[in-house]
């Protein structure tokens, strides 16, 4: 009967807490990986969500989730998200499962460990990255980050010695 489901919902209305949505500033955090699940976003798009929780700072305690879009959108093809979604496992596994079932096997393994994930706010979204503190970073081919993007325009700018040809001084 729906009339009883009613009246419980209006005395959990009254007595249930709200959830906290802490805001998070913009800056690096150290957190666990507590999931990492595959499934429709609320607008009906695929996607990985990561959901870690901040283990130090005055935000400690506190979840934040990171989403790897998997579906093409306007500026970005199906196989780019889904080489988005590699990198980010490529960071914590050794090496990336290509079938469902060690996929989901490795989601699984990633559980309680340690990522940093930095936050930036670009007007309304907040833009979140993430990267494993314990390894080299790893970055796609073409795509530099903005942490190194502007080595690779100094070491890009440097005249080439006689002994190389130009295409041989840039460091990429």
């Amino acid at each position: 009967m729906v009339a009883p489901a009613l009246k419980a919902l209006e005395r959990a209305l009254k007595t249930a807490p709200m959830p906290e949505f802490p805001e998070f500033p913009e800056g690096d955090y150290v957190t666990k990986i507590r999931s990492i699940s595959l499934g429709d976003s609320k607008k009906g798009h695929f996607q990985a969500t990561w959901v870690l929780q901040v283990t130090d700072g005055t935000l400690a305690g506190k979840t934040i989730r990171h989403f790897d879009k998997l579906y093409a959108t306007k500026s970005q093809t199906f196989e780019e998200a889904v080489s988005w979604f590699k990198l980010n496992l490529a960071r914590f596994l050794p090496e990336v499962p290509t079938d469902l079932d060690a996929l989901s096997d490795a989601l699984k393994s990633l559980e309680g460990k340690e990522a940093k994930l930095n936050v930036k706010i670009n007007g309304e979204y907040r833009n979140t990255r993430l990267t494993n503190p314990f390894v080299a970073s790893l970055e796609p081919a073409g795509k530099p980050s903005a942490t190194r993007a502007p080595a690779r325009k100094a070491a890009a700018a440097k005249p080439a010695t006689a002994s190389k040809p130009a295409t041989q001084a840039r460091a990429w």
